[in-house]
């Protein structure tokens, strides 16, 4: 057993009781005797020499081991998708170039599975992306099809955790061709499916692209089959998809560099270059630049076996949490073989840092099958004792036996710890090496920086700027002391830098710049290195590798060297002439590049189609042989670009510009006839012509004719069509790509013809062209002018001369014409038709020779036009029998206005002459209506006005009109003579009384002696009816003034007029009578007496008590001692209510109380008012102590007023004789 110690520390080790081997005794009594260094930070160094500078030292990740992923760990890339190769293998000549786009990659499982019969932890990861390029073209074989290329980019592969080696890598492609223009778009659609593909790859045992714990100079083999399948469409052939495949391969991989790949990830300044090479033939076949910091690839370059070439450079990388994070140490990072190794897997809450106890843990050593279940102790770790065993590695190296992963796993929340586990069979102690496979070099050239490796070589010339990066190492598994390193330059000096303690597998990194001198050497030039010089460090187990030389190749830049030439004309074959080119430093092979500007060469293979360069390589071991023969088929200058590279892949460049000349066209006319008539169509043909130099052989130049031809001007063939008679000569040039130009010409004879075409339009007198129906016939209004347009064809010098016959009405009248001479190529002729139907009118062009067109004939269907009555506007209503005129206002075209009859309907509801409708009765003829109507009870509501013209077609406009009834107008008279006296039987009478002629006759008389009694008790005392008729006799019992009511009512309105009379008491003191009779003459004169001496003696009285103030006395105003006022004149419009609408409420609104009692609704209309008016008068006024229905006191006797004649029906009636008001008599 082993005693568990705290997390982080070193234990000591005791053996089991199967024995130890003797390293491991060894180990153990160093630990216990050894105390360990604690890692040493970086430190800069001072400049020794010149030549070369110490720039620094700097911790080195070293050896750098495998990470953990999480789920949800997340890495964007800058993707450029190379897909020219795979395109043009099926369409040549097709312009790709590269696609660029993102791709996303993340983690989003982390799950068991069984792998090489082994059960394994692996991730699943996903990758999505989509790149496009814009404007490419593609060749197929109907066209060439331009468009935007899309690649929709997917992946998931499953990646073992103990060392990220790759089990399944698998791939879906789906290719489209987009925004595909007009018109070639028609026949393809605007999107086009080049391609969807999908690609399985399966490796045995997984591909390790990395070999953990990874240092620059390290290298690995692997040997694995790979099995891959294919799958899915290609558009038209394309390209052919490989067959499905199972082979297996030996690869090579090796940590070539150290340093910043370039990327957009900021952290990868230390990443490390893991190139694989084909163990055959050495040729590179895919890099991958590890990046610690980000825990996985800063950049990778994959190549597919269609032709496909994917960079994807890294631009973020987004750490998922790790909850827990779990971590994995071993007692020693390498250990031997079947020995026990004890390990602790610790578990830490990612957000305070704190260790997490008593959780459950697995820990796995996958190599072995080694998979236990832990539970960490207060401290948050769990100790676990392994045997290491001896399971060989896959990647198998020259420097140890194996390295194998050590996992802790959280099965419930999918967490993973790992760290490698190195075997060895050949531990020590310490082990300080120095090298030269380790060394990183950069190369700065001007602006120009790169990273160095073996594969590349390591060269430089003059005024290089070098960055040496040295490896220092422990690889013993104990802490070796501090030391130092020197180094010696090309130049013989040496300087000497501090080294210090480095841990088990430690590493750090001298940083040595060097400048070329300027003055260097061909040749090779060492760099030497060696770590603890002095033999100081007395545990180190091998001094042999302590030193090591680093070779790098110092030349010069090869001279590119054209011969200059003179100008030349198209398809002369020249000499390009790079023979006397040369490298200084010597060479064993050289390539002489030429790049060779000529946009008209097919056999572009430089790699961009698109930039008009042809290239040709020459790879020869003598520069005499850098020559290449070429001509050009087109005029210009071209440039001419010439690189020379050597051995060490130096470059040089230089470049020329040709001039080539060109060669002029050659050019002769014909024609297909040697006449034609003037307006005949004749073709004329370019039909020998050449150019030697043109770049289109279909068409090798270019035509201008002089005049328009049917095909265009810039055919080979010209048809035209003379238009004037003569001699017809054409011109026409041709003129080559490079703007040279020939001209020619070719006549012919023109002869006459006669007019032609013609037609005619019709407009009507707006100007507006007159459309045709289906039948081709044009609809016109009767006496409408039409304006007919004819029009003809002839030569141009005839055209302005014709002249033109027209008929205007051929089938009613075929003898006459007009004739119109010398109106051109149109004339104007205007008709109009008088009558309805159908008319012909015809027409023919004549020239100067008197040749004519054939006749162009129009159909014309002549409407009759209705007669139009001017709308009537809103009548004012009449009254009964008062006379109604009205006059009708009609109109119609010229040809009918003479024959139009008009006739009024003043009875449109009857049908008074039994002939067509009830309102088309010609009840008074002509446009004038005067009429009245008796009773507004039978008179219509309308009137009809209608016109007929002589087509019979009538038109009518209804007029609406009101017939309002006229309200009666009261007239009251007294007939018996006054005075009146108590008891005497007075005579009354409706004498004056109008209405119209039929009401009047029928006109009910109701007559109120007293207005002052309600004897019908309906609270109204104006409104009874003590008797009825037009002649009535009363006789008054009380003496008094009585106001007496007269109502006129005609069925539908009343007229009331008052009568004022005063009846006086003729007996004294109510006994005798004093009548107004003979008889009673001498009492009334003795009573006068009597009272005459009474008011003498009551005024002396009052003379003697003394005037108060001025005398008051009654005015009684003047009126006629017996008569009535006369009723007083009209001095206003008719009021409203005469007229207002039969059954329609007039009277004031009805109290909120209800009527009145007794009253009725017609009642309430006519006095309603005035009970209103009397009710306001009765609040308002004091109380009355005497008598309300006592006869008012006499003033005068009424007499009775003249009947008024022609009376104003609507003029306001008097409802009461106005008497004067009484003055107050003195007291």
């Amino acid at each position: 057993m082993f005693d568990t110690q705290p997390r982080g520390c070193w234990c000591m080790v005791r053996a089991s009781s199967m024995g130890v081997v003797r390293s491991l005794l060894l180990v153990s009594i160093l630990v216990t005797s050894t105390t360990l260094i604690a890692w040493s930070p970086s430190q800069p160094l001072d400049e020794i020499d010149d030549g070369l500078n110490v720039v620094g030292l700097r911790s080195s990740q070293g050896v750098v081991d495998v990470p953990e992923w999480a789920i949800g760990d997340t890495w964007t890339y800058d993707a450029f998708f190379d897909v020219q190769d795979l395109i043009a293998s099926g369409a040549p000549g097709s312009n790709v170039g590269t696609l660029r786009g993102t791709l996303t990659k993340q983690v989003i499982d982390t799950t068991i599975m069984m792998i090489e019969n082994q059960s394994t932890i692996v991730y699943v990861v996903e990758s999505t992306g989509t790149f496009q390029r814009n404007g490419i073209s593609i060749v197929t074989d109907a066209a060439t099809v331009s468009g935007d290329l899309r690649v929709a980019f997917e992946s998931d592969e499953l990646v073992r955790a103990s060392d990220l080696g790759q089990i399944t890598y698998n791939m879906e492609l789906d290719v489209d061709l987009r925004n595909i223009p007009f018109p070639i778009s028609l026949v393809t659609g605007s999107t086009l499916d080049l391609a969807d593909i999908t690609i399985g790859t399966q490796y045995s045992p997984p591909k390790e692209h990395y070999d953990f714990p990874m240092a620059v100079g390290e290298y690995w083999n692997t040997t694995l089959t790979t099995s891959t399948t294919w799958s899915g469409s290609v558009y038209q052939n394309l390209f052919e998809l490989p067959d499905d495949s199972a082979e297996q391969s030996r690869e090579s991989h090796g940590i070539t560099s150290v340093g910043n790949p370039g990327v957009g990830y900021s952290g990868c300044a230390t990443s490390l270059n893991a190139t694989s090479f084909n163990s055959t033939s050495g040729d590179i076949t895919g890099f991958r630049w590890y990046c610690p910091s980000a825990k996985g690839e800063a950049w990778w370059h994959q190549e597919i076996e269609l032709g496909l070439q994917i960079d994807f450079k890294l631009l973020t990388y987004t750490p998922a949490s790790r909850d827990p994070v779990i971590s994995v140490e071993t007692v020693f990072p390498a250990w031997p073989l079947n020995t026990d190794m004890g390990a602790w897997v610790n578990l830490t809450d990612p957000s305070t840092g704190s260790p997490l106890g008593n959780q459950a843990v697995q820990f796995r050593y996958e190599s072995t099958g080694d998979y236990r279940a832990l539970t960490t102790a207060t401290n948050g770790s769990a100790y676990v004792e392994f045997d290491t065993g001896a399971w060989p590695d896959p990647s198998p190296t020259t420097y140890d036996y194996a390295s194998h992963g050590v996992i802790g796993w959280d099965s419930s929340t999918k967490s993973v710890g790992v760290t490698t586990m190195i075997l060895d069979e050949n531990l020590v102690e310490v082990d300080l090496v120095a090298l030269a496979s380790g060394v990183s070099v950069t190369r700065i050239r001007g602006d120009v920086t790169e990273q160095l490796n073996s594969v590349t070589g390591f060269t430089t010339i003059p005024n290089d700027v070098l960055e040496f990066s040295i490896p220092v190492r422990n690889q013993g598994i104990l802490s070796a002391p501090s030391t130092e390193i020197e180094i010696t330059s090309p130049d013989g000096s040496t300087t000497r830098a501090n080294i210090p303690s480095l841990p088990a597998l430690g590493e750090v990194r001298v940083d040595v710049q060097w400048t070329v001198p300027s003055d260097q050497a061909i040749g090779d030039s060492i760099l030497q290195f060696e770590v603890d010089p002095d033999s100081l460090v007395t545990a180190d187990a091998n001094r042999t590798n302590n030193a090591d030389v680093f070779n790098i190749f110092v030349g010069r830049l090869p001279v590119a060297d054209l011969t200059q030439m003179n100008s030349f004309y198209t398809f002369t074959t020249v000499v390009l002439d790079a023979s006397s080119s040369d490298d200084p430093d010597g060479f064993t092979d050289i390539y002489c590049y030429f790049m060779i500007e000529d946009p008209l060469a097919v056999d572009d293979n430089d790699g961009d189609p698109t930039d008009g360069f042809i290239e040709r390589v020459i790879y020869t071991d003598t520069t005499e042989d850098c020559v290449v023969e070429w001509s050009w088929d087109d005029d210009g200058e071209y440039e001419i670009g010439l690189s020379i590279v050597d051995d060490e892949g130096d470059t040089t460049m230089t470049n020329m510009t040709v001039e080539v000349l060109n060669r002029a066209p050659e050019l002769v006319l014909s024609s297909n006839t040697d006449t034609v008539e003037v307006m005949g169509r004749v073709t004329f043909d370019a039909f020998q012509h050449s150019d030697i130099d043109t770049m289109n052989p279909q068409a090798p130049v270019d035509f201008l004719w002089a005049d328009d031809c049917e095909e265009g001007k810039v055919t080979q063939v010209c048809t035209v069509t003379p238009m004037v008679e003569g001699t017809y000569t054409i011109q026409a040039t041709a003129t080559d790509d490079d703007g040279a130009i020939t001209m020619a010409e070719h006549s012919v004879e023109v002869t006459n013809i006669a007019p032609w075409n013609s037609t005619i339009m019709a407009k009507d007198a707006n100007g507006t062209e007159i459309s045709m129906d289906s039948q081709m016939v044009w609809h016109v209004n009767e006496d409408d002018p039409i304006t007919f347009t004819g029009m003809a064809e002839d030569s141009i010098n005839d055209l302005d001369t014709l002249s033109y016959e027209w008929w205007p009405d051929v089938e009613e009248n075929a003898t006459w014409s007009v004739l119109q001479e010398n109106d051109g190529s149109s004339s104007d002729f205007t008709h109009a038709y008088e009558t309805h139907g159908m008319h012909v009118v015809a027409m023919e062009a004549i020239d100067d020779d008197g040749l004519r067109t054939r006749r162009a004939n129009g159909w014309l269907m002549v409407q009759n036009v209705p007669p139009e009555i001017q709308p009537f506007g809103s009548l004012l209503p009449v009254a009964e029998d008062q006379v109604l005129s009205i006059t009708g206002e009609y109109h119609d075209t010229a040809s009918d206005i003479e024959t139009l009859h008009a006739c009024w309907d003043v009875d449109p509801s009857m049908n008074s002459d039994s002939q067509g409708s009830a309102e088309d009765d010609c009840d008074v003829e002509g446009a004038d209506l005067a009429w009245s109507w008796p009773d507004s009870a039978t008179a219509p509501s309308m009137v009809v006005f209608h016109v007929t013209d002589d087509d019979g077609e009538r038109v009518f406009e209804m007029v609406n009109i009101t017939v309002r009834n006229v309200k009666p107008r009261a007239m009251g008279n007294v007939t018996t003579l006054g005075p009146y006296a108590v008891g005497d039987p007075i005579e009354f009478s409706a004498e004056g009384t109008t209405d119209s002629s039929l009401d009047l006759f029928r006109l009910k008389y109701r007559w109120d002696f007293n207005t002052a009694v309600d004897f019908d008790d309906d609270g109204y005392p104006a409104n009874d009816i003590q008797d009825e008729g037009f002649n009535v006799t009363h006789v008054f019992d009380e003496p008094g003034t009585y106001i007496v009511r007269l109502t006129a009512f005609d069925g539908e309105e009343e007229d009331v007029v008052d009568i004022q009379i005063t009846v006086e008491d003729t007996r004294l003191l109510g006994v005798l009578d004093i009548g107004f009779n003979s008889g009673s003459g001498t009492v009334v004169i003795a009573l006068g007496a009597v009272l005459f001496l009474l008011l003498i003696l009551i005024g002396i009285g009052f003379m003697r008590r003394g005037s108060r103030g001025n005398d008051i006395g009654f005015n009684y105003g003047q009126v006629d001692s017996y008569g009535i006022g006369a009723a007083p004149s009209p001095q206003a419009p008719p009021p409203v209510h005469a007229f207002a609408e039969p059954g329609v409420p007039s009277g004031p609104p009805i109290p909120a109380q209800g009527l009145p009692q007794g009253w009725t609704m017609e009642q309430w209309e006519h006095f309603g008012q005035e009970w209103l008016d009397r009710q306001a008068v009765v609040q308002s006024a004091p109380i009355q102590t005497s008598n309300p229905y006592a006869p008012a006191p006499s003033v005068s006797s009424p007499v009775a007023s003249e009947a008024v004649l022609n009376i104003d029906p609507f003029a306001p009636s008097s409802t009461e004789v106005q008497m004067p008001a009484l003055e107050p008599a003195p007291e």
